[in-house]
């Protein structure tokens, strides 16, 4: 990889969001991009208290790499895009973004996106990925077993299986997947219009849609009041 002085924040010539441009699949442009965004996050931290890409990013700067971007290895890169969990609060918060029409054009979860897609590409898809990348598919295997997945998930020997295969911690608190997603009830209780029109359109997460139902069917309650 080349060695510069400095890192320019100016966008490279490996900018790119667009999943059709040729340079979006190209490793060497991707790291550029990669580069130039983490010393910028690494001068700002304006992000520091969000998911784990940022703190990641900055102890390994702080602790180990003296502050030079260029040292952070392909496998730390690696553990950095994957703290990111697509909450994309630090895009709303970025001063420097596209959306804001700021030179710098940054836009974090898109890079993360565009990584784990060169990865895949070049790589294939790992199993991790398969299954916490699709929530859905996971909340209905797990109603699927009668309750049976919520029992194993506190089983000791069952979550260091997970931590071993799927990268959960032992210790992290899992919730419990409901015997329902959000969506069947609010189908039954007719709270889907199939037209346009309405005063209020509800979004719910992956985490009310296949764990905590309740908390939409709350929220529908305070909205029809």
């Amino acid at each position: 990889m080349e060695q510069h002085k400095n890192i320019a924040y100016q966008p490279t010539d490996g900018l790119s969001y667009d999943p059709t441009e040729k340079k979006y699949w190209d490793s060497d442009a991707l790291d550029k991009e990669i580069r130039r965004t983490f010393e910028i996050c690494h001068g700002c931290r304006l992000c520091f208290k969000y998911c784990d890409s940022f703190p990641t990013l900055f102890s390994l700067l702080d602790e180990k790499h003296n502050g030079d971007v260029r040292r952070i290895t392909a496998s730390e890169t690696g553990t950095i895009m994957d703290a990111c969990f697509q909450c994309k609060l630090c895009e709303v918060q970025c001063p420097y973004t596209e959306r804001d029409n700021h030179e710098f054009k940054l836009d974090f979860p898109r890079l993360v996106h565009r990584y784990k897609a060169e990865r895949a590409k070049r790589d294939g898809l790992r199993l991790r990925d398969r299954v916490l990348g699709n929530p859905d598919r996971a909340g209905l295997l797990a109603r699927l077993s009668l309750g049976i997945a919520n029992l194993a998930n506190r089983v000791r020997l069952h979550r260091i299986f997970l931590e071993k295969v799927l990268g959960i911690h032992r210790d992290k608190l899992l919730p419990d997947f409901a015997g329902t997603t959000f969506e069947k009830w609010a189908v039954r209780a007719g709270k889907i219009k199939s037209g346009i029109g309405g005063e209020v359109v509800l979004f719910q997460t992956c985490y009310v849609q296949n764990n905590e139902p309740q908390i939409g069917r709350d929220t529908v309650e305070v909205m029809e009041r």
